[in-house]
This record gives C-alpha cells, sequence and structure tokens, in this order.
C-alpha cells in the first residue's frame, strides 16, 4: 500500500491577484502559507483488473479513461496506467471547497502515489510541476506555490512564500525577488 499526502494552503494576500484573468494582464501578487492539514491519497494493488476509485464518490470501472474524476483520469493518463488492478482512496483533513488549495494538494498527492507505484522515486520535481500542469480544472496560481511545499523539519509546520508575477506574452512569471522559505518537496 502506497500512501502520499500533500499540504492544504492558506492565503495571506493576494486576493485574486492569482487568477489567470488578473495576473496574464496586469502581474499579480500572493502570499500563501502551508498548513498542518493534509490531503491523502492511499493506492493499493487489487486482484480485480478494474479501477476503484474512492472520494465522495465510489467509481469502479475496467478503463482509465472511462473514470469519471477529471483529476484523477488526466493523471491516470499522463502516467500511461490504464490497466486497472488498483485502488485508489482520497481523504483529507479538511473537506473540499473550503479555498485551502484541496485541489492542488489532491493532484500532487495523486501525483507522488503514482510515481511511487511506478518504483518512480526520482520524479519529486517533476511531480509538483506536473501537479499543476497536467490539473483537468483551471486554477490559481497559489496551487503552485503552496500546494506541494512543507517544512524542513517535521513537514508539519507552516512554511510561507511570497511570490510576484508579471504579465508577458509566454504568461507568467516568478520575480527574481522571492522571500520565505521553499524546502525540498516530500509531498
Amino acid at each position: 500500500m502506497i500512501i502520499a499526502r500533500s499540504p492544504l494552503r492558506i492565503s495571506l494576500g493576494g486576493g485574486g491577484t492569482d487568477l489567470p484573468s488578473y495576473y496574464e494582464r496586469f502581474g499579480g501578487f500572493l502570499i500563501t502559507a502551508a498548513i498542518d492539514k493534509y490531503v491523502y491519497i492511499t493506492l493499493h494493488e487489487i486482484f480485480v483488473p478494474e479501477f476503484i476509485i474512492k472520494y465522495s464518490k465510489l467509481e469502479r470501472v475496467p478503463r482509465a479513461d472511462q473514470i469519471e474524476h477529471p483529476i484523477i483520469r488526466e493523471a491516470l493518463k499522463l502516467m500511461e496506467i490504464d490497466g486497472g488492478y488498483l485502488e485508489l482512496t482520497s481523504m483529507a483533513d479538511i473537506p473540499a471547497g473550503t479555498g485551502l488549495g484541496s485541489s492542488g494538494s489532491f493532484t500532487t498527492a495523486l501525483l507522488k502515489a503514482l510515481h511511487a507505484h511506478k518504483k518512480n522515486n526520482r520524479a519529486e520535481h517533476r511531480t509538483c510541476r506536473a501537479g499543476l500542469r497536467y490539473r483537468a480544472q483551471p486554477a490559481s496560481r497559489t496551487h503552485r506555490q503552496a500546494g506541494p511545499v512543507q517544512s524542513p523539519r517535521s513537514g508539519a509546520s507552516p512554511v510561507s512564500t511570497s511570490t510576484r508575477m508579471a504579465a508577458s506574452r509566454r504568461g507568467p512569471q516568478r520575480s527574481p525577488r522571492r522571500r520565505g522559505i521553499i524546502s525540498r518537496t516530500t509531498c
């Protein structure tokens, strides 16, 4: 059994400036902090040729492209997993929809678990980047900043970062003036 977790986060500043509709035109700024509440993903190999997916719903399907949950379906496609024989469960310390970045944390933990399942343990940084790039629904930049961040010591203490986003033809760019602590990602 594989268990992966990713911290939720709170936004301390930035308002709506982390939404693409705003920062692509005007730039933006956000301050966010990871907290000691998590999204957990468990992954377990089973003996039947299907996917059993448990979140707020229960899905049992033979192929990944039949999964209704868009993030799970796209993550399995990204990882080239389609044969079934997997049970995947999602749990969280706080319910979805609270504004604490649960979808970004969910995606990061999911990809971390899938990488571990494929024995791809050197993929931490790619996991966190891909977890935000390959999401099946639009999101703010805040997900990209705090979802995959944890404390250097216990993994539970809040870690903060402040990021300035600039508008450009190539999309948002991080300002070279970055403050805060970003530690090795352990998702």
